[in-house]
């Protein structure tokens, strides 16, 4: 039997939804395929080797192999936690809402574009905030999201 070709693919997760004992679901957004939902076996373990980079708005490079409909983590490692959005509440809860936003807009395997690195996610957030403010007429916080990130 032939193995199964691996991919490596950089994302930020957008979503991580708890399964079984210790996996977890998550949903990455990637330049090259765009949206895709990937089971990570043992995630939840605290001794996890991608405990880390499978969290939500984590910025990860990821070893992935399909079976099936499934994509299935084999390796991970973090590229950007943002740890400047996670220690601003109001920061992270836009954070966490730019990414709900984004899964329901985005499509299964459709590739998002070149505009998807670092980089690109602070200018998406900076945007968003800067459309956020216009039309509440007030700044959202002390900071802006781009001194959170």
């Amino acid at each position: 039997m032939a193995s199964t070709p691996h991919i490596v693919i950089s994302g930020l997760v957008l979503r991580e939804t708890e399964t079984k004992e210790t996996d977890k679901i998550l949903t990455l957004l990637t330049a090259e395929r765009g949206k895709l939902s990937v089971i990570a076996r043992g995630a939840r373990r605290k001794n996890c080797r991608f405990a880390a980079c499978a969290q939500s708005l984590a910025w990860s490079e990821w070893t992935l192999y399909q079976k099936g409909q499934w994509y299935y983590a084999s390796e991970g490692s973090t590229l950007e936690l943002f740890n400047g959005l996670r220690g601003d509440l109001e920061a992270m809860a836009l954070g966490f809402y730019l990414a709900e936003l984004t899964e329901a807009v985005t499509t299964e395997e459709a590739p998002a574009g070149d505009e998807i690195d670092t980089a690109g996610l602070k200018a998406i957030f900076a945007r968003a905030l800067e459309e956020l403010d216009g039309m509440s007429g007030a700044a959202v916080g002390d900071k802006t999201m781009m001194d959170a990130l």
